[in-house]
């Protein structure tokens, strides 16, 4: 399993630039998609990070990449980030990442459902093969992460954890596995 973990210390700000956001309740402005923020430092640090929530950027507060951020700044040389071919392969991986990221953690957690034994058959099997999938994905090289489909294996990942939903009606106790 990846590191899940979000450490912006050890990111070059891809949330910063990969996704577009809309003017809202949780930021102050419209960002396209692939376009720095205009508060990131040629650092590719955060010139409010301080003060986010209170100049109406609460989505960037809260928002946590689940490690992507930092796996992807690894997968690339700190001296080719600038370059424009470099940085526009490493936001599409970032993206591509982030999906998986996100999606092995929701099946994480339906891991730990206890479904009376029905993890431990059907559901469970599938549930491992899910993941099995989207680990391996996430192994690929640069130029195969960008040819993931990452939204293609979202949509079945939600569809699996919708079936485990069902199956688990209010029977479901929450556990933690050491």
């Amino acid at each position: 399993m990846p590191d899940f973990l979000a450490d912006c210390a050890k990111c070059a700000a891809l949330c910063c630039v990969a996704p577009s956001f809309s003017k809202s309740d949780d930021f102050a402005f419209d960002k396209p998609a692939h376009t720095a923020c205009p508060h990131l430092r040629r650092d590719h640090r955060c010139d409010i990070h301080a003060e986010l929530v209170g100049r109406g950027f609460r989505g960037c507060a809260h928002y946590d990449c689940s490690g992507a951020g930092p796996r992807v700044t690894a997968m690339f040389a700190a001296s080719s980030r600038d370059d424009p071919a470099v940085a526009s392969t490493m936001l599409a991986v970032f993206l591509v990442v982030r999906v998986l990221h996100e999606e092995l953690l929701l099946l994480e957690t339906a891991r730990r459902v206890q479904l009376d034994g029905d993890l431990d058959g059907a559901l469970g099997r599938e549930l491992g093969r899910m993941r099995d999938e989207l680990e391996r994905a996430g192994q690929g090289t640069v130029d195969e992460l960008v040819c993931v489909d990452a939204f293609g294996l979202r949509k079945r990942n939600r569809a699996l954890l919708s079936r485990i939903g069902r199956a688990i009606g209010g029977k479901a106790r929450l556990f933690i596995l050491d």
